[in-house]
């Protein structure tokens, strides 16, 4: 069957065109959130340790996308760029290559975590011995799923790259749907706790794997288009590896950043850990959403890009930075009126709910200069230029554990939160400053 889903974004309204793209992707985003929050739920019934054991067992989870961000960034960029010139034949030689280089990492990732979970969980410094165990369990269950979670996004992005963002939101919502259908049964039902949580995470991965080999196949998707009895190319090698290293490096690094400032939290016992695990996850109501529209920006200023529609590149990210700006604003308003209200829902312990409800509160200045920021990301990468939001996110992160350290001395733990919603301020203003200095030079290199 022919594929339906090729869209061709280098002509058209830019505004309508984009937004048209971003949507799904957004709400694929949005689905993120709410397969994390779906854990956190059930898991939340059991105690406040099994919620601290998946939020700590969660940073892994953020490891495994960081490392699937090499192939899904290096893909994003020269599929997208290479269908723009309609050079279809060079994008499915960088898809050979991205594939297999996923292959290779998603397994070595997998038998790390698999075997040395214990060497890994006993940098937090876990007091609780309830917790230890609970997050060891986690993660063990976890590490089958390491593979398709490295995976899926690599199917995702290449569909997403051909110009239509609609299957890869189908595809989500089958395994957000699925999550959450196993999610009461494995935790209440089986009563098996935080490995009832981790077991219906996995299944619900590894089931978007099947779902995408299948429309592959169906669809004659690009990804299953290609011969991968042919060799990979070096050249592609390096290229993916050039552009999908320095963003893969800078989650990364805020994940081990996360996992210090983790630690520090630790010290302030299970409810402080637990009330940061839902906290941010429910602010990803904002850097989620802008996330899916980052994905947008690459994949059509990639496509422009490569056409060398220079002026749709402009417009394209200016109605991006204006589109965020109101993404920022809503989640901003919502964070601090709603924030009593929305974490109750997760957290019943008043100490919990009274430390939740304060990280709401500080991050909620932060999140219109963190969405415009995350967004940008995706408008650098379209052109190729993968390096500077990397440093800036790297630099911006590695800047909460100083200022985390001089200001508990003042607030206690309301200092970490500062810490971060200050870093999330700063690297809004320098990315957008960047990007505007930057665009003009290399487009004005490209018309040489």
């Amino acid at each position: 069957m022919t594929n339906p889903w090729q869209k061709n974004l280098i002509e058209g309204p830019i505004a309508k065109g984009l937004l048209k793209l971003a949507l799904p992707l957004m709400g694929t985003s949005f689905l993120t959130m709410i397969y994390n929050l779906t854990d956190l739920y059930w898991v939340g019934t059991i105690g406040t340790e099994a919620v601290a054991a998946v939020g700590i067992g969660g940073t892994f989870w953020w490891m495994a996308n960081s490392l699937a961000l090499i192939c899904n960034v290096g893909l994003a960029v020269t599929v997208s760029q290479n269908y723009g010139r309609q050079d279809i034949k060079r994008a499915k030689e960088y898809i050979n290559s991205g594939v297999k280089l996923s292959i290779i990492i998603a397994c070595s990732y997998a038998f790390f975590i698999g075997f040395f979970n214990k060497q890994f969980v006993t940098f937090f410094n876990i007091e609780d011995a309830l917790t230890y165990e609970s997050t060891i369990t986690y993660l063990s269950t976890l590490a089958i799923g390491y593979v398709s979670l490295i995976m899926n996004p690599v199917f995702a992005v290449v569909i997403n790259a051909e110009g239509d963002s609609r299957l890869t939101f189908k595809v989500s919502l089958i395994g957000v749907v699925t999550n959450m259908i196993l999610d009461p049964v494995f935790i209440l039902g089986f009563k098996w706790g935080v490995f009832g949580a981790a077991l219906a995470t996995t299944m619900s991965q590894i089931l978007v794997s099947i779902i995408y080999i299948y429309l592959g196949k169906k669809y004659s998707l690009l990804y299953a288009m290609v011969d991968y009895k042919e060799s990979w190319k070096k050249e592609d090698v390096k290229e993916i590896l050039k552009l999908g290293v320095p963003p893969a490096a800078q989650s990364g690094v805020q994940c081990f950043i996360t996992m210090y400032i983790a630690r520090m939290i630790a010290g302030f016992g299970p409810a402080a850990v637990a009330a940061q695990s839902i906290g941010s996850n429910i602010e990803g109501i904002c850097w989620l959403t802008a996330e899916g529209y980052s994905t947008a920006n690459a994949t059509y200023i990639g496509q422009n890009y490569g056409a060398k529609k220079y002026d749709r590149v402009n417009k394209a990210f200016f109605t991006s930075v204006g589109l965020m700006f109101m993404v920022g604003l809503f989640s901003n308003i919502l964070l601090f009126f709603g924030r009593f209200p929305i974490i109750k829902i997760f957290l019943h312990e008043e100490l919990a709910i009274a430390i939740g409800a304060d990280y709401l509160k500080i991050l909620s200045f932060s999140q219109i200069f963190s969405a415009i920021e995350i967004a940008n990301a995706g408008a650098f990468n379209g052109i190729s230029m993968t390096t500077p939001p990397s440093i800036i996110g790297i630099v911006g992160n590695l800047l909460r554990i100083p200022f985390a350290y001089i200001l508990i001395g003042f607030f206690g733990i309301n200092g970490i939160w500062m810490a971060i919603s200050l870093s999330s301020i700063l690297k809004g203003i320098v990315s957008f400053c960047y990007f505007l200095v930057a665009k003009e030079k290399r487009l004005n290199a490209s018309h040489v």
